[in-house]
């Protein structure tokens, strides 16, 4: 476990999944605890996929692999590139683990630097393959919150709200404005997914005080969740994959909904921002 401090805000990243594990401002922790009896995990990487894929399988040239939701990155070493006071930048490669169930040589770098009242998180994903590379990259932070019910989600604007059907995408996308009222309903049918938003920042607001303040400028979708139970955490994912469509009939990777492309030889980089507004 490696710590960051810049005299504010502490983090804590664990080299296995590039997890950060802990964040506190003024000693106030935020980032929820990993209970197993809720959900055992922080703040999970998601990549090479986002979701579930159907049957836990996908095709690439004639040739299915078996893959769990999510993906592979969240359970596997990192190591450290390079590190300051207040930042860290880890790096996973492909290996012959990797390989079996992703047939792409990459290479994913992560870069944690903390700010004044938070953190800013970077991936960055090259492709060191010779042939275009299939991916999608998401986070899944979890926060401590004391009550779902008196949780609401401010948004600025217009955005899609894209329905589960199980661990899958439903059809009836709706049109949503403003602000999402939470409770322990809302997750009924698991995550609340939002998609073509006006303007990717939210804020979480608790109590009738804003909390938490999430940036996601580089990202296509964002999904809310917590389990539906009365877990005292909840978790906001910036995304750019989603899981399979229920009604999907191929499972070639290549037509993968919010499936991203990269050239031979190329990298994109995507940042999201957390920030804790102190006075809650």
């Amino acid at each position: 476990m490696l710590k960051l401090f810049n005299g504010n805000v502490e983090a804590k990243i664990n080299l296995k999944g590039a997890e950060l594990s802990s964040l506190t401002i003024c000693g106030e922790e935020k980032i929820w605890t990993a209970d197993p009896k809720f959900w055992g995990r922080h703040a999970p990487v998601l990549f090479p996929i986002v979701g579930a894929l159907k049957d836990n399988e996908y095709s690439y040239n004639g040739k299915i692999f078996k893959m769990n939701q999510h993906g592979f990155a969240r359970d596997m070493e990192f190591k450290i590139m390079e590190q300051e006071d207040d930042m860290v930048l880890l790096q996973l490669n492909a290996d012959h683990n990797t390989l079996s169930v992703y047939p792409f040589y990459f290479t994913l770098e992560i870069r944690y630097k903390l700010s004044e009242k938070g953190i800013n998180v970077t991936y960055i994903v090259i492709n060191d393959d010779d042939k275009t590379m299939l991916y999608s990259i998401g986070g899944h932070p979890g926060f401590n919150i004391s009550n779902i019910n008196n949780c609401e989600i401010l948004i600025n604007g217009d955005y899609d709200l894209l329905p589960l059907d199980g661990s899958f995408i439903g059809e009836n996308i709706k049109r949503g404005n403003g602000n999402i009222k939470l409770s322990n309903e809302s997750f009924v049918n698991d995550a609340i997914i939002l998609k073509n938003q006006k303007e990717k920042k939210i804020i979480l607001n608790e109590d009738g005080k804003e909390s938490l303040e999430f940036i996601y400028d580089d990202f296509d979708v964002l999904g809310i969740w917590k389990p539906y139970n009365e877990a005292p955490f909840l978790c906001i994912e910036p995304w750019n994959g989603i899981a399979d469509y229920n009604e999907k009939e191929s499972k070639e990777l290549k037509d993968k909904e919010e499936i991203r492309k990269l050239k031979v030889g190329a990298f994109e980089k995507f940042t999201y921002k957390i920030n804790f507004n102190e006075e809650k």
